[in-house]
């Protein structure tokens, strides 16, 4: 895999990133053990492709993520998430994926996970790993996120090289008052996403009032 994909990249002149890359990946495993007992904080997705003999990019799972993301921003001012993409946590998805692609997973360290990676959709697109991750990059910085939220998330997004499985991570960080998300406001409930009725807005936006505390 290293081999095929090796040409596909290039250095980047603007920062040395070799020492953050392993740091990337341990972190990815602190987050995927974490999202255990810190649910409403992390998203886990296999992919942006749909499992089907035509791997088309998926808009409803799409819209779902930008609603996870609107969702998790909107847990607090402290609070930091994470939208992992190409991280199976159903076993139905990971034999479909090595039906389709002959992916074996590398399981997290928690075992609870199967880290599936994205290369396998850059190759089903024909594409290289990097221009795969650019397009993601693009869709997020022109995604219907609310504004600030859509800045702060374009800039948090990384790829991780989890065990040769190239893995993204992207971070999440509120802005300094609830987000929309086509004009409706999205909460946590567990892992799942709940509209919340306008009635309640005022309840999220108090958890904004206080100052957040320095990051």
């Amino acid at each position: 895999m290293k081999g095929a994909v090796r040409d596909a990249f290039e250095p980047d002149p603007g920062s040395r990133q070799d020492a953050a890359q392993f740091g990337l990946a341990s972190h990815l495993e602190r987050i995927l053990q974490n999202s255990v007992t810190e649910q409403s904080l992390f998203e886990l997705k296999q992919g942006l492709l749909t499992l089907d003999h035509e791997r088309k990019f998926d808009e409803g799972s799409w819209d779902k993520i930008l609603r996870s993301i609107t969702a998790i921003a909107n847990t607090g001012p402290d609070n930091t998430g994470y939208l992992v993409i190409g991280v199976a946590d159903s076993e139905k998805d990971v034999r479909r994926i090595h039906q389709l692609d002959g992916i074996e997973p590398v399981k997290s360290r928690s075992s609870r996970f199967d880290v599936v990676g994205i290369g396998r959709e850059a190759t089903a697109r024909g594409e290289s790993l990097k221009k795969y991750f650019d397009w993601v990059s693009d869709k997020l910085a022109g995604s219907d996120l609310a504004p600030d939220l859509r800045k702060r998330v374009a800039a948090g997004i990384s790829l991780v090289d989890y065990h040769d499985r190239a893995v993204i991570l992207i971070k999440i960080t509120p802005s300094p008052e609830p987000s929309f998300y086509k004009n409706v406001m999205y909460e946590r409930t567990g892992s799942g996403v709940q509209e919340v009725e306008q009635s309640d807005y005022m309840r999220l936006f108090q958890r904004f009032t206080h100052v957040p505390r320095m990051r």
